[in-house]
């Protein structure tokens, strides 16, 4: 069994015991969360478009993800600027997959 679900704007394609790296959440480390936006289930029989079901899932740790580099320039101007940063992100590990 398997899900789609939309998170902080994403889309990720889940199953239990799955570990995903999402946007910064503000839960701390530990606490449960469960996502009611679910766009697309798979079951063993049949496949569920917008169904009626809950993700749960556990936030285990945040950190930085990889540096981003940005750069931009104007041809000719003689501009140039290289900027950088690291995104905050949350991993989370998908603990159920509920039907309704």
């Amino acid at each position: 069994m398997y899900a789609v679900v939309n998170i902080a704007g994403f889309d990720y394609k889940v199953k239990p015991g799955d570990r995903i790296r999402v946007p910064n959440i503000s839960e701390d480390t530990g606490a449960e969360l469960e996502f009611s936006n679910v766009k697309l289930l798979k079951d063993e029989e049949k496949v569920h478009f917008s169904p009626k079901a809950k993700i749960r899932a556990r936030v285990l740790e945040h950190k930085r993800g990889k540096k981003v580099i940005v750069f931009k320039f104007k041809k000719r101007k003689e501009y140039r600027r290289k900027i950088g940063f690291k995104p905050s992100i949350s991993e989370l590990e998908v603990t159920s997959i509920e039907s309704l």
